[in-house]
């Protein structure tokens, strides 16, 4: 359905001169068909009409239209937006419901008392120490002052404090410098090949001293602050020290205790994808967030202000444009520009009021420790343009593009979502089986990450087939083999279940198929595939070991922490007990022997795997089922240690003595 998308990421500080591949040809959709551009006019006269509707999106919103564009502007700069902060502003009964709630959400943040305002100084140190340290062969700025220039500058404390001069005096005074409004857009291939237009990411190279600026004061002051108060919401995944994969081992371990706790009825699971979130950000709304999290008018006036009057000019294959395309004073452009240093912490201030409204509407999944009445809200995973919510009633959202998935039953209403042109358009539902791409990661409710599994040896596959035919040195396919297949086809291992015979099979089928490359006979056995180079093996990793290598790290690094992940698997853990009903160290059981108490999910496979590798797990003091007396024992660890009852009436067993106890 949609495909992992690291929008997320820095751009700017990742693109090398030698490293990107201007377009030469494009595709657009249209009603009629697809049809491909090839020549230099055609490529710009299209790219820079759909990149300025595609940075216009946000213009449709209620609060950049009728009385509400009259009260706050393109700016987000009146009295209004003041009154709104501090708590005074009287809502018009006629006010979009959903824009009142990010509005008093914004004063809720900007209320809280252990905030202070943003320093918007620039100094030399300042300077100094990002430009010594810098990478001169990043790409930017359209006047060709580029960063090569600014590091040989920093070595100079005289040139240094009057280029931090003109930056202060800039943030200050929210005057920018004239050639600020000028700046390169690159297009890059999400997906290899893929040259539709509105599947590339358009990424704005602008005037380094100006991102740098921006990156000083709201990807480092900013979220700095943000993050030492506690601003930034659990749900928001794309954050300091949090990987893709833990949002979705965050969803697996949601839907393994609803399945555990036969809770699936009313569970769901909408997968949301926002669509071009960092251009689609309206500016008013943006401004009130920032403000928010208090950064200061003026500076914020300056960089929305850049970004609304920028000229972009486009470098494809055939080089730099002539003539370029954006905004005016009074037909703005907005979005807050891929590439851009403050795009991630705008989009965070931004996300943070929609959960906050979000939650306000009373659809947050609220989790109670199973025996410890630990308590835990979460209300999506969101990892940039990437959201499922986790809803557990009634749910109201809007979105681009969506599917959801109903846990519990058969639901024949068809659900439709308001479209741009007034018309509703549905929104699929999807079998619990299905599997769907979210994060680099296959998968669905049921918990099967067979479809995951499949595409990863079809990547391996692929990537053998083009070895075959390059023929590159042995030594050089060893070095991709271990740096480049093995980490792409393990991608996920922390958070998916699987069985590991199946695992096995796949990837000696795998290895098998790449030994013919690398020049070793294909039919050496698997002994000496896996075996240890001392040993005379060729040491390719055991996908077991490595899945369980993997997990135990997570556990090490993640467990009881303060985040989603180490929650969650706290959460998960105290409904695992409770399901198995030993109040012994669960992971140190005979898993063949106990196996039958439990659900399939994360932490049954991590069981397995523990026991299977001979590797011992053991939970701190606090963590197992507290007994209220010394020598007490659980019901089922005595039900266990008799011959009276068959193992596979063992679980019917416990599911009565579970009932009867919530009963």
């Amino acid at each position: 359905m949609r495909s992992y998308d690291t929008d997320g990421e820095e751009f700017t500080s990742q693109q090398n001169h030698d490293e990107v591949v201007h377009q030469t040809s494009i595709k657009v959709k249209i009603p009629t068909g697809d049809v491909q551009y090839d020549t230099r006019d055609d490529i710009e006269e299209q790219a820079g009409r759909r990149l300025t509707d595609r940075f216009q999106l946000a213009r449709d919103a209620p609060i950049c239209n009728g009385a509400l564009f009259d009260e706050f502007g393109y700016l987000g700069d009146t009295t209004s937006t003041k009154a709104i902060l501090e708590g005074t502003y009287d809502y018009p009964p006629e006010m979009d419901e959903h824009t009142r709630l990010l509005c008093k959400e914004a004063h809720r943040i900007f209320s809280l008392k252990s905030i202070e305002e943003i320093s918007n100084y620039v100094s030399s140190d300042d300077f100094q120490y990002f430009w010594q340290h810098a990478d001169e062969f990043i790409q930017s700025s359209y006047s060709h002052i580029h960063f090569c220039h600014y590091m040989a500058i920093a070595h100079d404390r005289y040139l240094s404090a009057l280029e931090a001069s003109k930056l202060l005096l800039a943030a200050t005074t929210g005057i920018p410098m004239g050639r600020w409004g000028s700046a390169l857009t690159v297009l890059l291939e999400k997906e290899f090949g893929n040259i539709y237009l509105e599947k590339v990411r358009a990424i704005c190279l602008l005037e380094a001293d100006f991102n740098w600026l921006n990156k000083l004061i709201f990807a480092k002051r900013m979220m700095d602050q943000a993050y030492d108060n506690g601003l930034v919401p659990v749900e928001q995944f794309a954050r300091r020290g949090v990987q893709a994969s833990h949002g979705v081992l965050c969803k697996v371990l949601f839907c393994d205790m609803m399945r555990a706790l036969h809770e699936m009825a009313g569970i769901r699971i909408p997968s949301v994808d926002f669509g071009n979130c960092y251009d689609a950000v309206g500016h008013p709304i943006a401004s009130i967030a920032l403000q928010a999290f208090q950064v200061p008018l003026t500076t914020i006036v300056l960089s929305l202000s850049v970004l609304q009057t920028m000229t972009f000019f486009l470098r494809t294959g055939y080089g730099v444009s002539t003539s370029g395309y954006g905004g005016t004073r009074s037909d703005p452009t907005f979005g807050l520009g891929q590439g851009n240093g403050m795009a991630p912490s705008g989009f965070s201030a931004v996300s943070s009021l929609m959960v906050g409204a979000f939650q306000r509407l009373g659809h947050a999944s609220d989790f109670s420790g199973a025996w410890s009445g630990l308590l835990f809200c979460l209300a999506a995973i969101i990892y940039v343009d990437n959201t499922d919510l986790l809803l557990r009633s009634k749910w109201v959202s809007k979105g681009r593009q969506m599917l959801w998935y109903m846990m519990g039953w058969k639901w024949l209403i068809i659900t439709t979502i308001p479209q741009k042109d007034g018309l509703p358009a549905p929104i699929p539902l999807w079998d619990v089986g299905d599997a769907e791409e979210t994060l680099g990661v296959w998968s669905c409710p049921k918990g099967d990450f067979s479809v995951h599994i499949e595409k990863k040896m079809e990547v391996g596959h692929l990537w053998v087939e083009r070895l075959r035919w390059n023929k590159c040195p042995a030594g050089d396919g060893w070095l991709g083999f271990r740096y480049s297949l093995i980490p792409k086809v393990t991608y996920g291992f922390a958070a998916i279940t699987i069985d590991p015979d199946v695992l096995e099979r796949s990837f000696q089928k795998l290895y098998r198929d790449v030994l013919s490359p690398l020049r070793v006979n294909e039919n050496i056995t698997k002994f000496y595939r896996m075996a240890p180079k001392r040993v005379m093996g060729l040491g390719m990793p055991n996908p077991g070991i490595k899945m369980l290598a993997y997990k135990l790290h997570l556990l090490q690094t993640e467990w009881n922490q303060p985040t989603s992940v180490g929650q969650m698997l706290r959460q998960s853990l105290e409904v695992f007990q409770m399901e198995t009903g030993l109040s012994t160290n669960i992971m140190e059981a005979d898993y063949d022997r106990y196996e039958t108490l439990a659900t399939g999910g994360w932490l049954k496979q991590f069981w397995c795997l523990c026991r299977r590798y001979d590797v011992q797990f053991q939970l701190g003091r606090k963590f197992p089922i507290p007994l209220m007396r010394v020598e007490d024992k659980a019901i089922m660890d005595l039900i266990c240690a008799t011959d009276l009852f068959l193992q596979s009436a063992w679980r019917s067993i416990n599911c009565v003595i579970v009932q009867i106890v919530v009963g």
